[in-house]
């Protein structure tokens, strides 16, 4: 029976930003053994959704004038159930020295509109991120004072997970939300690639939207350092990690050997590419099956004197064995061909443009 080498997939991670929007991003890791990009894809997800460091209002001790929760102000148009739920919602980063809480005193003035942006210019160690959200509307002359406390904290925590203290008159406890990270959506799509043959593996696509707080990139970097720190401390003592191309598994030596003959026949023992093509070959250093699978297609098909066909044998060759080439680990040969026709319409089109310019330069000498 055949195996697949998990730690031998050659698997490429590459960040794409998005250019409308800094708290949106998209992660690609591709190619990944089949199946792995599930596995791997919910791991991150949750990771990134319960296990990254945030900040968030925990506490609020209500204005003397408010009885309860449910209360409300004279002149405020919202009760104060609608502002805790608007506190709720405002996301913090840390600035200068970190600290993990703050607790201030927060005193409405004038206004008529009270905003994220108005609230942080009460915190020293900590900005609001989304200064524009709007926290309540109220008279212009109305005053009143409140007190919040920031904390820093993980995923996300119920009230009944909190140290309460009902000493305190007014204080009201709120269920916080730390994660930086708001959304992630996963995809996982089926690809072709492999050495020896054609292998069915997975292409992992993560679009993650955070609160402004954390790049996309460094959410992703942290959650991997969480998941490595975790798998390695209950990797068992004296165990090493897998070096690169060891899975654990058993190789069967005499399916290498043969793959390893294979890979140093030279491009001769194929009689149907011909003397001119492997000579012509060899002359740029590809003489085996190996060193022609690890060149580009491009390079290839850019070769001075190599034509189409020369070029199609070689592709059948590299399919018959399950190999492709190195910039094209995914992706059709047929691209490269669409290319190259593309080039001959355009030197096609250009040659008949010069040739109507001769005859009409021609004509206009005769008269």
């Amino acid at each position: 029976m055949s195996t697949i080498d998990l730690f031998n997939f050659n698997s490429v991670l590459k960040y794409y930003p998005n250019e409308s929007s800094d708290r949106e991003g998209r992660i690609v890791i591709s190619p990944l053994q089949g199946t792995v990009g599930h596995t791997l894809g919910n791991m991150f997800r949750r990771t990134m959704l319960s296990c990254l460091d945030g900040y968030a209002i925990t506490q609020v001790v209500l204005p003397k004038e408010v009885k309860h929760e449910f209360g409300s102000l004279d002149g405020v148009v919202q009760d104060f159930q609608d502002i805790l739920f608007n506190l709720r919602a405002l996301r913090f980063k840390s600035v200068g020295r970190v600290k993990k809480e703050e607790e201030v005193v927060i005193n409405v003035g004038e206004g008529k509109c009270f905003t994220g942006r108005d609230l942080g210019c009460f915190l020293n160690h900590f900005e609001v991120v989304n200064d524009d959200l709007i926290l309540f509307e109220k008279e212009d002359f109305v005053f009143f004072s409140f007190t919040i406390k920031v904390e820093k904290g993980r995923g996300f925590v119920h009230v009944d997970e909190m140290e309460t203290d009902n000493s305190i008159m007014g204080l009201v406890y709120l269920p916080a939300f730390f994660c930086p990270v708001i959304h992630v959506k996963l995809s996982v799509e089926k690809v072709l690639f492999g050495k020896k043959r054609k292998i069915n593996g997975d292409k992992l696509t993560m679009d993650i939207t955070t609160d402004g707080t954390i790049d996309v990139k460094k959410a992703f970097d942290k959650s991997s350092a969480i998941l490595i720190k975790f798998l390695t401390s209950i990797m068992p003592e004296g165990h090493p990690l897998p070096e690169d191309g060891d899975s654990g598994v058993k190789k069967d030596p005499s399916e290498e050997m043969v793959y390893n003959r294979l890979m140093e026949a030279p491009l001769s023992t194929w009689s149907e590419l011909g003397a001119k093509l492997t000579t012509l070959l060899g002359d740029h250093g590809i003489s085996t099956l190996g060193e022609l699978s690890k060149r580009g297609a491009t390079e290839v098909f850019g070769i001075s004197g190599l034509g189409r066909t020369m070029f199609n044998s070689l592709e059948k060759l590299l399919q018959r064995y399950g190999l492709c080439w190195k910039d094209m680990p995914l992706f059709s040969i047929e691209t490269v061909k669409r290319g190259s026709q593309k080039k001959d319409k355009e030197k096609r089109a250009g040659k008949k443009v010069k040739v109507e310019v001769n005859k009409a330069d021609k004509g206009g000498e005769e008269k």
